[in-house]
């Protein structure tokens, strides 16, 4: 008798409540007609706005409550029942418009879609939790997204979570504001120093357009609603064993320097005490054919061909992405994120198609490793930028992931993220991206102290 009961339903409807309809209908029947704990819902962004809140609507109809936990949002992509449901703009625009004449010619090729996840378990507690005003008041939306996720959690508790060592959560936050700032980091923090328990997250970025390879924000779902500039938490206490798993698509090719002044949390005014601008892009040109005017224009974009700006973590040894965003006054470089401290050492790195692949099975493996177990469901967050890099092959994520865990029928969703927040080891909660991170849960009950 399984602990874990996990139903994945996937429409490609052009009308999204449609769409949500039978995705529902599919995964309440994969759950056997059971009420779940969590319901999720995902769509890729090219929906129509004003079909979001029927949508939920509508998968409330068929679930039979509008007491159950609903969370979701836009997404540029997601991966479910071995396959990848994307939009094409990802891949370039010549791209788009060959894939988009191919898919009129031949009606059965479609890519966009929608998903609904249902999980149940007797042996599972969730709560979720809503932070608003996200762009202005970052700390702020995550104290309310965790008070409320909590709050939700103790409520439906059959145990005293007290003796709990560690609380696992799902982060989905809106995306960059117009300055191509993200503030995970920032609400990552708040949710740690809220909790008096340690808390392991993994998350993403959620879409709500793409140019070339700039994303807007996302929309998120939650209860039935519709809210922008938001962040969604999802807590999970539990009998069961969870394991975590995370690793960079990426290798370093050479050294930038040492962050040496900065001018806020986000801009980095001097590396080895000359323009952090100007130390940038002389290592970045001796790899890449970048004009001083691009990279000053836009710097994110022209770190092209799978380049990244990396922070090395001096203990764990592990790649931490953090490009710049924008440069300002010719001089410092802002971030993407906030997670920067004076005295961090900057490294260029390059991910290639190899690096990828790689990447996949070492965040498996690892998250395995921390379990211990065998898994029975697994979530996972893969950046966007690693589609970008594998082209076709970014859809045999799943199949890459059930070839190490050696398990063909395992229940798989993924979510195609612009940015990631992932815990490598034991380490604290990490606002990053060009990477793939995930969560398992196994149907082992663990002992607790």
């Amino acid at each position: 008798m399984f602990s874990i009961n996990i139903g994945i339903g996937v429409s490609q409807e052009d009308n999204l409540i449609r769409a949500a309809e039978r995705a529902a209908k599919k995964a309440k029947e994969e759950i056997k007609g059971k009420s779940p704990k969590l319901l999720m819902f995902f769509c890729t962004y090219t929906y129509p706005e004003d079909q979001y809140r029927k949508a939920q609507e509508e998968i409330y109809n068929i679930f039979g409550s509008k007491s159950i936990p609903l969370m979701g949002g836009t997404t540029v992509g997601f991966f479910a029942k071995d396959k990848y449901f994307f939009d094409i703009s990802l891949f370039g625009k010549a791209m788009g418009v060959v894939l988009k004449a191919m898919g009129k010619m031949f009606k059965p090729l479609k890519f966009t879609g929608a998903c609904v996840v249902a999980l149940d378990s007797d042996c599972l507690n969730v709560g979720v939790g809503l932070g608003t005003n996200v762009f202005k008041e970052p700390s702020s939306a995550g104290k309310e997204a965790f008070d409320s996720a909590m709050k939700e959690l103790k409520g439906n508790s059959k145990e005293d979570i007290s003796r709990l060592d560690l609380i696992n959560a799902l982060l989905f936050g809106p995306g960059v504001d117009k300055s191509g700032r993200s503030f995970s980091q920032k609400v990552a923090d708040s949710i740690v120093s809220c909790s008096k328990y340690a808390v392991k997250i993994e998350g993403g970025e959620l879409c709500g357009g793409v140019s070339n390879i700039t994303t807007f924000p996302g929309s998120v779902f939650y209860n039935g609603e519709v809210y922008k500039e938001s962040v969604l938490l999802t807590l999970f206490t539990s009998r069961l064993v969870v394991g975590h798993g995370v690793a960079s698509s990426v290798e370093m090719v050479d050294r930038i320097g040492l962050v040496t002044k900065m001018k806020d949390k986000w801009t980095i005014e001097e590396i080895n005490k000359k323009p952090a601008a100007e130390v940038i892009f002389k290592v970045l040109k001796k790899h890449l054919k970048v004009s001083k005017e691009k990279f000053y224009e836009a710097p994110g974009l022209s770190i092209l061909g799978g380049f990244s700006l990396v922070f090395p973590d001096p203990v764990g040894k592990f790649l931490w992405n953090n490009n710049p965003a924008k440069i300002i006054d010719g001089k410092y470089a802002r971030m993407i994120n906030s997670g920067i401290k004076e005295g961090m050492i900057l490294v260029l790195a390059r991910g290639t198609r190899e690096t990828c692949i790689e990447a996949n099975a070492n965040a498996t493996k690892s998250m395995i490793e921390d379990a211990d177990r065998d898994l029975n469901f697994v979530m996972f967050f893969s950046c966007s930028a690693r589609g970008i890099i594998l082209g076709k092959e970014y859809s045999q994520e799943i199949k890459q992931i059930k070839k190490v865990l050696k398990n063909k029928d395992i229940p798989i969703f993924g979510i195609c993220s612009n940015g990631e927040v992932a815990s490598y080891k034991d380490g604290p909660p990490t606002a990053t991206a060009f990477i793939i991170s995930m969560m398992g849960i196994s149907n082992k009950i663990k002992k607790i102290k």
